[in-house]
């Protein structure tokens, strides 16, 4: 069955109930809670029923130490040594979730030489595994009671090896323009493909429909771009890096997991979007995009299908693992709600549908492929 089929067939078999926020994102979107600032599933809404959007910042900030760096050793206002993990104050409509930590930030940790991969795991959620975030970043904002992190959950479309999202605003013109960006460096990951593919001479077929993206993906982040310049948002532009050319092992993980869970996914989120966003120039463009993404995704099958040939079975069974726990990554992020602000004009699924087109697709596509 083409992927074009599939795609609709899963839609199609989506009870689809109620709007919220998507791009092309692995789906992590958050934002509803209780009037004490616990996060509110979706399902459990209550008709009729006005929640807030954003949390009451109850906490107090901790004590600072002259240096500027709160005391990670002791309870704001106490004096006690201070056992409480961090707290998720925000989730986000930019795949991203804010972590407050009441203790203060670990000593080891320092956010102004930038955040490696080991500090997010201890600034990011409870500091205790599983760790579902792959990159953050200190929050700069003062609306806040410090310190917080930003931490990133997902990523829209086909993300260049290297590449780390900026913060963006919670309302329609931040995720527009965050949007428009993500299409931007998915120009950057089709030339890369498309290098890399040449390197190690894949089938013409391969490099051709690799460099049609990469012009599907100027169109988008135009096309993207001035919905946000319209909406009120700045365009940021920071130049991707393209290194040396990789191993087939390592374009084989970037494309398992960027491109047949990651884009192939977005690909079915831009559909749902096209179906109910409640702006018609949004209905528009993610009708447009949902059918090139859908190209991207078939083509990332078949470089899927091309490289596992060459891969030894040890170096096929990390792929497939990789892919595993890309999957695992969605399912969590199609557990959070969309802020209902941005639900209706950007058209993402709210949660419980979210879980459904995750499920849909892994009935359907990814658990016959992986067991294939």
């Amino acid at each position: 069955m083409r992927l074009t089929s599939l795609l609709a067939q899963v839609l199609a078999s989506t009870t689809l109930v109620s709007t919220t926020l998507v791009v092309a994102c692995g789906g992590a979107t958050v934002g509803v809670i209780d009037t004490e600032g616990r996060p509110v599933a979706d399902d459990s809404r209550t008709p009729g029923t006005s929640y807030p959007t954003e949390p009451p910042l109850t906490p107090q900030a901790p004590p600072r130490t002259d240096a500027g760096q709160v005391d990670a050793q002791t309870d704001a206002g106490t004096g006690a040594s201070c056992p409480k993990p961090g707290v998720l104050v925000r989730s986000g409509n930019d795949c991203s979730e804010t972590w407050h930590l009441p203790c203060g930030i670990p000593a080891d940790v320092h956010p102004e030489d930038g955040m490696s991969q080991e500090e997010c795991n201890k600034v990011c959620g409870t500091g205790t595994p599983p760790f579902q975030y792959w990159g953050c970043n200190a929050y700069l904002q003062d609306d806040l009671p410090g310190p917080s992190f930003q931490c990133y959950t997902c990523v829209e479309g086909r993300r260049p090896q290297g590449y780390v999202d900026a913060p963006s605003e919670p309302t329609v013109a931040g995720w527009l323009a965050h949007a428009a960006d993500l299409e931007r460096v998915s120009i950057d990951a089709f030339q890369i493909l498309r290098r890399e593919l040449e390197h190690h001479d894949a089938p013409r077929d391969l490099v051709a429909r690799a460099v049609r993206a990469e012009a599907d993906e100027v169109r988008h982040a135009q096309v993207l771009g001035a919905l946000a310049l319209r909406a009120g948002a700045t365009l940021t532009a920071i130049p991707v890096h393209h290194g040396p050319v990789r191993s087939l092992l390592d374009v084989a993980l970037e494309n398992a997991v960027e491109g047949c869970i990651r884009e192939t996914y977005g690909a079915l989120v831009a559909g749902y979007q096209a179906d109910h966003a409640t702006r018609t120039d949004v209905r528009r463009v993610m009708k447009q995009i949902y059918r090139d993404e859908t190209t991207h995704a078939e083509l990332a099958w078949s470089v899927h299908e091309w490289i596992m040939a060459q891969l030894s079975s040890v170096e096929r069974a990390h792929v497939t693992s990789a892919m595993e726990r890309a999957i695992e990554e969605l399912a969590l992020g199609a557990e959070h709600a969309t802020p209902p602000e941005l639900a209706g004009a950007l058209g993402l699924p709210p949660a419980k549908d979210a879980r459904r087109l995750v499920a849909g697709l892994g009935a359907q596509l990814w658990t016959p492929a992986l067991a294939a």
